[in-house]
């Protein structure tokens, strides 16, 4: 949710005004670039496409960067752009182009790729979910976001707890896919940059296992009338 009031601020005139500032000129647009570090600008031929529809919805969903967008000849030359594109602007140089077309995305798709830019890529978890930012140049997903958490804060325990992570398991590295909460354990091995990199690529590739978590087998299980079955005897007691 939205902690700071010039966030809660920003997100309300987003819902209740113009998503987007309308630009008309080339002096425009690097005001509007230049005036934080991040910034958005959508570049069209017209201003009456879906793409633009798909392009404001999003815009409303990520009210901490400033928006604008443009069908201004003069402005698309400018930047060199030919095509209905987002350009993604990063302390006044553009770091991200995504050509537009009408339904290839949704605003869900739009709304994920500008947020990726809004956190360093490795992010360190606590109450306040981010607090400080790591650049991890050997591995550049920007797909991904990485989160490091601290086993040793006592307060990261529903962390490890939610993972099914214990504490003689640490370092241990897991990849979530919030749309689907699949889980994806890295295959047992030292924690180094290479075998992140690698793990990371066989998740992107669809090569990775997923990784169905699973309680101790309890000592009693078969002592009953009803047996206990659990992840790691399930499927030899079943099938």
């Amino acid at each position: 949710g939205v902690r700071q009031a010039s966030a809660f601020i920003a997100w309300v005139k987003r819902r209740t005004g113009p998503s987007t500032v309308l630009i008309n000129s080339t002096a425009q647009a690097e005001a509007l670039i230049n005036a934080e570090d991040l910034a958005v600008i959508g570049f069209f031929k017209e201003l009456d496409n879906g793409s633009v529809g798909v392009f404001c919805e999003a815009a409303r969903d990520v009210p901490e960067m400033p928006f604008g967008m443009t069908a201004s000849k003069e402005v698309r030359a400018s930047y060199g752009i030919h095509r209905d594109t987002l350009l993604v602007f990063k302390k006044g140089k553009p770091v991200h182009e995504e050509v537009l077309e009408d339904s290839r995305q949704s605003k869900l798709d739009l709304t994920r790729l500008i947020k990726t830019f809004t956190l360093d890529l490795v992010t360190e978890y606590n109450l306040e979910v981010c607090v400080e930012g790591k650049q991890l140049h050997a591995c550049p997903c920007p797909q991904m976001l990485f989160v490091l958490v601290d086993t040793s804060e006592l307060r990261n325990g529903r962390v490890l707890e939610y993972f099914h992570i214990r504490e003689v398991d640490v370092p241990a590295v897991r990849i979530l896919n919030l749309s689907s909460d699949a889980k994806y354990k890295m295959p047992a091995g030292e924690v180094t940059v290479e075998n992140l990199k690698a793990f990371c690529q066989s998740y992107l590739s669809g090569r990775a296992k997923l990784h169905l978590s699973s309680e101790e087998i309890p000592e009693d299980w078969d002592e009953r009338p009803v047996k206990v079955l659990v992840g790691k005897n399930f499927n030899k007691i079943v099938f």
